[in-house]
């Protein structure tokens, strides 16, 4: 009789009880936790093994480069040797040479990661995948027309997991990628402008002045219509103009019959109103250089303010690629303010052998409602990344320790998966150095 007491008693007492739901609760953090480290693990490595791929076809493919005691095929294998990442690439490399098309060289490296943390749920390994491909050009020089559109609002003071603020670590990055970009190629094919943003964009003097359609005063410009970059009816199936997964880009509405879609194609006649801003010169729009010296003194210069407007950067960073606004860069070179190399660009939307390319950073999101709600400024951002698309510009997007919009609008805004970077802490130098080396392979021709 005692026992049976006992054992009821037992069988019904709920002492500790809140220990097991508390330790339920744990794990689940546990694994949450460890969620996000493997993925940044796994974003880490993934951005190692595809900058390795892009350097070994570069190396290989570059008759430059080519070392004599070496083929091709053994030079790219001892660039993923000397990373540590050999047995990955090993019977994944093949390279042909015709004189047609010139040497052509594709590696398809793969590798597992073992996760930490998500092997509770199951998972031991996460696989990546870095293919890579170029084709050397026997022909005419390729000119490089880039656009840097980078954050410089308030959240870029932050300080990350290095002991620096975001804006310490852009600028470190965005200095490499322009000594990559200049030092590595000839600076005379080269223009390398500079966009910053924050709650507005500032114009240099005289940009907006070779606009024919703005009304108002001030120093800034808020555009009255961002559907023009989206009307018609719809561009060509150009190698760009899919982006990732998000639909197709604008199309042809200027009526002249070109196959290209007008990213603020005439940007002279582009409607807008001036508005009024911070006029600290540091601010201002740094058009077209290839001095190396100069674009690091302006990025040096880059100071923290206001909010985030993505979609003034990007349209701002579209501006500089019209051919639309060649008149204003040529005003710029008659004044001594640009050098003489820069005369006619930007080139013509089906000039051969120039490779366009915008890398957009952000740490943020659009916000905070003072121009327009953040759905609104979203959709005009993603409709200039798909107008630059459709006339084969190639998108880099990195979002650096953003929130979840941020990343969202970025992933969508790439050319591919394959050009989003979704980084923090010093890896974000590693993504600059990536996104360099898959430009350069672009003047080879990248064809993958």
């Amino acid at each position: 009789m005692v026992f049976s007491r006992a054992a009821t008693v037992y069988t019904r007492a709920e002492d500790g009880a809140i220990i097991v739901f508390g330790l339920i609760i744990f794990v689940l953090m546990l694994m949450v936790s460890g969620l996000a480290v493997d993925v940044m693990r796994y974003e880490n490595d993934r951005v190692r093994l595809q900058g390795t791929s892009d350097r070994a076809v570069l190396a290989a493919t570059s008759l430059m480069n080519n070392n004599a005691s070496h083929t091709p095929m053994e030079l790219a294998q001892a660039y993923f040797d000397a990373e540590g990442l050999g047995q990955y690439a090993t019977g994944r490399i093949s390279v042909t040479d015709t004189p047609e098309t010139g040497r052509v060289v594709r590696v398809s490296p793969e590798a597992p990661m073992d996760t930490m943390f998500l092997r509770m749920s199951g998972v031991n390994q996460l696989s990546m995948a870095a293919p890579a491909a170029a084709v050397e050009g026997r022909g005419s020089q390729t000119r490089l027309e880039i656009v840097m559109v980078l954050d410089a609002s308030g959240s870029m003071g932050s300080m990350t997991s290095t002991g620096r603020t975001r804006l310490e670590e852009m600028k470190l990055a965005a200095k490499s990628f322009a000594n990559s970009i200049l030092s590595e190629s000839d600076p005379n094919l080269v223009s390398l402008s500079l966009v910053t943003y924050d709650s507005w964009v500032l114009p240099p003097p005289g940009m907006l002045n070779n606009m024919l359609r703005v009304d108002g005063s001030g120093a800034c410009l808020e555009f009255d219509d961002w559907t023009d970059v989206r009307a018609g009816n719809g561009p060509p199936a150009h190698s760009n103009a899919g982006g990732n997964g998000n639909g197709n880009a604008g199309g042809n509405g200027n009526g002249n019959g070109s196959p290209f879609a007008p990213v603020v194609q005439n940007s002279s006649n582009a409607e807008g109103t001036r508005v009024s801003c911070a006029t600290n010169t540091t601010y201002e729009i740094k058009p077209l250089e290839n001095n190396l010296t100069n674009f690091e003194a302006s990025v040096d210069a880059i100071t923290t303010r206001g909010t985030t407007s993505i979609d003034l950067g990007i349209r701002f960073g579209a501006m500089l690629l019209d051919p639309d606004m060649r008149g204003y860069v040529d005003s710029l070179v008659d004044s001594g303010q640009l050098p003489a190399e820069m005369r006619g660009r930007p080139f013509d939307w089906d000039e051969p052998n120039v490779v366009r390319v915008v890398v957009l950073l952000t740490d943020g999101e659009n916000c905070c409602g003072s121009r327009f709600n953040r759905s609104v400024q979203d959709d005009n951002a993603l409709a200039v990344c798909e107008g630059l698309r459709a006339n084969d510009v190639t998108v880099y997007t990195v979002s650096f320790e953003a929130p979840q919009g941020g990343i969202d609008l970025l992933s969508a805004c790439a050319s591919s998966p394959n050009h989003f970077f979704n980084t923090g802490g010093d890896a974000l130098i590693a993504s600059f150095d990536t996104i360099a080396t898959h430009v350069q392979t672009q003047t080879l021709r990248l064809i993958e």
